[in-house]
């Protein structure tokens, strides 16, 4: 598509006018001659099944802890569906609570600590709470059409 500089527009961003066409889109950032950063676009297929992770993987007994469960709206591929805004629910077997979900909207007026989200760009994020009970956490994340997906937080003493 070619190269540009700050100094070609007025604006702090850099654009270009680009026909919509399936496939790969590679954009590389340049100080001077040095590539300086680089992200790559792919177009994905239709939404199909919810994927997670967790950033604590164990939940220790006698103390209340936090865990993000990361989610996203993928396609058969596994790629994230940026523009899926499928609602999801959310629910918690074990000794754990559901603190809240957010998806990043700034304009989503939808209830913080309720069991339901939109995503937003095809991500939510879940804040999960142990109590300090003795036992494993099974974080459930389903939307109506999709493959829904089941995260796992082991207890440890």
């Amino acid at each position: 598509m070619g190269k540009k500089s700050k100094k070609d527009t007025a604006t702090r961003g850099l654009s270009w006018i680009v026909d919509y066409e399936a496939g790969e889109l590679y954009v590389k950032g340049f100080t001077g001659s040095r590539e300086t950063g680089s992200i790559k676009l792919k177009t994905t297929d239709s939404a199909v099944k919810i994927t997670a992770v967790s950033d604590a993987k164990i939940f220790h007994v006698g103390k209340k802890e936090l865990a993000h469960v990361e989610m996203q709206i993928s396609d058969k591929n596994g790629a994230l569906v940026y523009d899926a805004d499928n609602e999801v629910t959310i629910d918690i077997e074990g000794p754990a609570i559901l603190l809240g979900l957010e998806s990043g909207n700034l304009a989503s007026h939808e209830d913080y600590k309720s069991n339901k989200r939109k995503a937003y760009n095809g991500k939510i994020l879940a804040y999960v709470q142990s109590n300090g009970e003795p036992g494993e956490v099974k974080v459930t994340l389903r939307s109506p059409g999709l493959q829904p997906k089941s995260v796992i937080i082991a207890s440890a003493k």
